[in-house]
């Protein structure tokens, strides 16, 4: 019995002291497809507004449920408390007086009342008018989240991407000077070089190895802005995989601002709110107007009252009735009038705020396409630069064995291309992530691309 109690405390000690990272998960990411999917399933604001957006949809079932009829069900049982009834007189005996009772002891009531709404001033239909644009604009509110996550995402990625194609720079980099290091211990040994010419070529390698080290560090700080964004474990290891390119966006600055006017979710989402204000102002209207409702009533009741003793007790009678019912609200003290009065105000607040909207959807275009256009023209000047960079390495290489060219000449050549390769990788990064963000002004980052 001891055995196995020191047995399972020892299994919880092991569990509790386990290494933590027995229980991280590897992730693959190999695309941005699989970015955007982990984003999607793990974002908590993702989550809120479907609920949000549940609750919408939950509205228009509650205003609909004002034009159908209502049914409910009463049952009551009274009992009076000292019920002597009326006194007739004596008996023939000259005993207690006789007393007869008007009001029964027990009573039990049992009501079916249907209520239905005739008319209501607009009220139902407004009311039913406005749910439905509100729930129009959750759903659009939930599109707009969902694209700015998905942005998110495709940011953090094209960072470790850039992360990844910068370190392998610097480790190209560090192996080229390492070889220029040696390549000079070759030519000292056999009396071409001399040991200065060793000693700046350990001097360069050894100025080359923090690059390599800020690159890494660089590295790990976006996986770690990665793993937020997606809304993993701090601990999960993630494998990416993926290289920055060009992906061709051909369109004209107008054809993208007619997108945007089309296609954002914002938009969309804030012309519901002015017709959902629209509907709160015609509802605050239907308190100037009639109410007309139909009520039927149908009760059964029975009490212990009896005038006989041959008459049975607990007999149950039935009635019935229809009432037609006109409400009209004469005065309330203006409460209708400044309910309506702050419900155009308040559509018109909506309506200024639609206006800023679209202006400032105009200017995020612009400001993406100039960003894009900006990032296309350096990838073409880089390209250049590292095809003119790499050629000239070369040339540096041969002359330096050659003796035609100093160590310090060569190693200018190697950052020149170093240099050319990280603003190369630098300027895909910047495209893609201008592309993203174009696409995001545009209302079509959840699109295919």
């Amino acid at each position: 019995m001891k055995f196995t109690i020191f047995f399972i405390f020892g299994l919880i000690l092991t569990d509790l002291y386990a290494p933590v990272h027995l229980y991280a998960k590897t992730i693959s990411v190999n695309s941005t497809d699989d970015c955007i999917e982990i984003a999607l399933e793990n974002n908590q604001n993702i989550k809120l507004y479907e609920e949000r957006l549940k609750g919408a949809k939950a509205q228009i079932l509650e205003a609909t449920s004002t034009a159908l009829p209502h049914i409910s069900f009463q049952g009551l049982y009274t009992r009076l408390g000292n019920n002597t009834g009326f006194p007739l007189g004596q008996d023939s005996t000259g005993g207690e007086p006789v007393r007869i009772k008007m009001t029964p002891d027990g009573n039990w009531t049992a009501k079916l009342t249907l209520d239905q709404v005739i008319y209501s001033g607009g009220k139902v239909g407004a009311a039913l008018h406005g749910a439905k644009y509100y729930r129009l604009a959750a759903d659009r509110e939930l599109d707009a989240t969902r694209q700015g996550i998905i942005l998110q995402a495709l940011r953090a990625y094209y960072l470790v991407l850039l992360a990844k194609q910068l370190v392998h720079v610097n480790e190209e980099s560090l192996q080229q000077v390492e070889a220029s290091l040696e390549d000079m211990k070759h030519r000292r040994d056999k009396g071409v070089a001399s040991d200065f010419d060793v000693l700046r070529a350990e001097v360069e390698t050894a100025n080359t190895k923090p690059g390599l080290i800020r690159a890494n560090n660089d590295l790990t700080l976006s996986l770690a802005q990665l793993k937020l964004v997606l809304g993993l474990d701090p601990l999960d290891e993630v494998n990416i995989s993926g290289e920055l390119g060009y992906i061709p966006l051909i369109i004209t600055l107008e054809e993208a601002i007619q997108s945007a006017l089309d296609n954002r979710p914002e938009i969309e989402g804030i012309e519901a709110n002015i017709e959902g204000m629209k509907s709160i102002e015609k509802f605050s209207r239907s308190g100037l107007m009639p109410q007309i409702n139909l009520q039927a009533n149908y009760q059964w009741s029975k009490d212990d009252l009896k005038f006989t003793d041959e008459e049975s007790e607990f007999k149950w009678r039935n009635s019935w009735n229809i009432n037609g019912i006109v409400s009209l609200n004469l005065f309330d003290g203006l409460e209708t009038f400044a309910k309506m009065k702050k419900a155009k105000a308040d559509t018109r607040e909506v309506e200024y705020q639609r206006e800023l909207l679209i202006n400032g959807i105009k200017l995020e275009v612009e400001s993406s396409y100039a960003n894009l256009e900006n990032a296309m023209e350096l990838i073409h000047a880089q390209e250049k630069s590292v095809e003119q960079a790499a050629e000239g390495w070369e040339i540096a290489q041969v002359s330096l064995r050659q003796g035609l060219m100093t160590l310090l000449e060569a190693n200018d050549t190697r950052l020149a291309l170093t240099l050319a390769r990280t603003y190369q990788a630098q300027a895909y990064h910047d495209y893609m992530v201008a592309r993203a963000e174009l696409r995001r002004a545009m209302g079509t980052l959840d699109d295919p691309q």
